[in-house]
């Protein structure tokens, strides 16, 4: 479940990415998104990272 979540937060970053580059979303937009997924990966990737243990 916590791999799931994971690959879904990697793929968000991706589409951010590109609706960024498209001008879809204004960098501070962009900014505070990516900010917010980074955080979001973060805490999954130390949930993974206590339940391996």
């Amino acid at each position: 479940m916590l791999h799931e979540i994971s690959n879904h937060i990697d793929l968000l970053k991706v589409l951010i990415r590109l609706a960024h580059e498209t001008r879809m979303l204004t960098s501070e937009q962009y900014l505070t998104v990516e900010a917010h997924l980074q955080e979001a990966g973060k805490m999954i990737g130390g949930w993974l990272k206590s339940v391996a243990h």
